[in-house]
């Protein structure tokens, strides 16, 4: 019994000193949102050539730009959480289609 108060002790002093790790979060929001835009445009477009372009934050969502192949600009909107609210083809130079 008194081995393991030890050993316990032992884990609480290097955990206070820095010296035991915690496990890091499997992903960061960000890199959440950026995947969850790629597959669902990949699945739109049927084409896996999606680079991200740029994102901006719009209100409790990001709106995330993408290009598809290189031939068209899409738009997604997504939650931090990584649910896509909506994905929109903006044509190829960006701008919205009339």
């Amino acid at each position: 019994m008194t081995s393991f108060r030890t050993l316990g002790a032992i884990a609480l002093a290097l955990t206070a000193a820095g010296c035991v790790t915690t496990q890091a979060p499997v992903a960061n929001a960000e890199a959440t949102m950026s995947s969850a835009c790629i597959r669902t445009i990949e699945m739109e477009t049927n084409n896996h050539d999606v680079v991200v372009l740029g994102s901006d934050p719009t209100g409790g969502v990001w709106d995330y730009t993408l290009q598809v192949g290189g031939t068209g600009i899409w738009s997604c909107m997504v939650t931090s959480s990584g649910q896509v609210t909506n994905v929109s083809f903006l044509g190829s130079d960006g701008s919205p289609l009339a």
